[in-house]
């Protein structure tokens, strides 16, 4: 069990607080104060155990293989200014046998800024299994400086609903802004009472979902329904023209010039008339 402090390439704001270096632990964490502590017992967030200002990516007790040295690198891609930390050749304690590869990307908030000046912050997992250790299994997530507050993605093995669970390929990306550059107001959404639904299946979904639809004749005229990703940039556009009701479309995962786009989370509505339907949520999973 070690930590080391290093020095960032860029300041980086995190929960409103400005840093210029952080601590790595071996243990799949890194946290923006300088600590010596290592906490291998991995824990809740929020939480008033474990470190400060933390970024858990993998948190749990983690040892190289056979005995080895742990392999943990971390250098700025200047290039895409980003500060990468992984951790690459890491076993899992409980078994001594479970291979976990994966990093945390820090994004500079010169390149990639965000509504309310926080740094963007993103996991990707190479390689992951998760086995059960006391029955906390790993902790994903990011806390606050007086751990008060954060976002956690899993402890215990228990997911939000709408997550997907941990898995080789995954990434997760914590950031301030918001999913989409649109607001409903209520004299944008469709009245209740015309009889409008949206909604998809199977979700989340592989390789393509059905969006089904609902609404009223008056609305038929160049209806259409449009998918967001969650920059809030549409990716897709179905015409339904004077279709009549309970209707579908089964969307592929591909954008408009037929490209495939990445897994992750995506935002779709009905839209007609200049009336736009609420927005609803589906979730496209790596294949």
């Amino acid at each position: 069990d070690e930590s080391e402090s290093v020095s960032l390439p860029f300041d980086f704001p995190f929960y409103g607080v400005i840093s210029d270096s952080i601590t790595i632990s071996s243990n799949g964490w890194i946290s923006f104060q300088t600590t010596w502590t290592t906490f291998f017992r991995n824990w809740t967030i929020p939480s008033a155990l474990g470190p400060y200002g933390t970024v858990a990516a993998y948190w749990d007790d983690l040892i190289g293989p056979n005995e080895e040295d742990m392999r943990i690198c971390y250098y700025y891609d200047q290039e895409e200014n980003l500060f990468v930390i992984e951790w690459n050749n890491c076993v899992n304690r409980f078994d001594n046998a479970s291979v976990e590869k994966f990093e945390i990307v820090l994004y500079d908030p010169d390149f990639y800024p965000t509504n309310d000046g926080n740094g963007e912050i993103q996991i990707n997992y190479q390689t992951v299994n998760n086995p059960d250790a006391n029955n906390n299994y790993a902790t994903v997530g990011i806390e606050n400086f007086d751990q008060t507050d954060g976002v956690l993605y899993t402890f215990a093995n228990i997911y939000p609903a709408s997550a997907t669970e941990l898995q080789n390929g995954l990434a997760i990306k914590f950031t301030t802004d918001p999913p989409d550059s649109y607001t409903l107001s209520e004299n944008e959404a469709i009245n209740s009472d015309e009889n409008i639904s949206i909604s998809n299946y199977p979700n989340p979904f592989r390789n393509s979902t059905s969006i089904s639809f609902n609404f009223s004749d008056k609305f038929a005229d160049k209806a259409k329904i449009n998918i967001y990703n969650i920059k809030g940039q549409k990716v897709k556009t179905f015409s339904i023209g004077e279709n009549g009701n309970a209707k579908l479309v089964t969307w592929n995962g591909k954008d408009e010039k037929g490209k495939s786009v990445s897994a992750g989370v995506y935002l779709y509505r009905l839209e007609a008339k200049n009336q736009k339907s609420e927005l609803k949520k589906c979730i496209l999973l790596k294949k």
